[in-house]
């Protein structure tokens, strides 16, 4: 019985130390490495939202090496709409894990997108819908409203940063 208490724990720590994502202020500093993820999400449940660096040969590197350190980003989502506007390090990524309170489920690693330095990548507008026995996700490109979004919330980076896209699919 104690094994197991300091086995969860040990797991509990590791991914306590995983960074919940968050929008950054407008004109916050990043570092000249970085790029600045956005996406737009509506959902009608409290969830969480990880991803892993993509490994090239296997996606089951990507998420061996999820259980062992844990995710490299977890986005902590809430009922409702949505906007986030994060920085990120400069590389090509899969979202790993998609759970709401009760239920986890695993997403496929056709679920890549790829950040770039000083810019902004945005992978579209997730949609979020939960209900009995059933979750759907759902992505749609809405570049116009996160474009309208980025101007009124986000002008300074617009001034230095060119918008990419790349429409991340979700599938369960």
């Amino acid at each position: 019985m104690q094994r197991r208490t300091l086995l969860l724990g040990a797991a509990a720590s590791v991914l306590g130390a995983c960074a919940t994502r968050a929008s950054i202020e407008d004109g916050t500093q990043i570092k000249p490495s970085q790029g600045l993820l956005a996406f737009h999400i509506t959902s009608n449940t409290n969830a969480t939202l990880a991803y892993v660096t993509y490994e090239k040969e296997s996606s089951f590197g990507s998420r061996f090496a999820e259980n062992l350190v844990g995710p490299k980003g977890l986005f902590s989502i809430t009922q409702g709409i949505a906007y986030f506007v994060t920085p990120v390090d400069p590389g090509e990524y899969m979202w790993s894990r998609f759970s709401i309170p009760g239920r986890q489920a695993r997403l496929h690693s056709s679920n890549r997108f790829e950040v770039k330095a000083s810019a902004i990548t945005y992978i579209g507008h997730i949609n979020v819908e939960s209900g009995f026995e059933r979750v759907r996700l759902a992505v749609a490109d809405r570049e116009d409203d996160m474009r309208a979004h980025l101007r009124e919330k986000f002008p300074k980076y617009l001034q230095t940063m060119s918008i990419t896209k790349a429409i991340a699919q979700m599938r369960l």
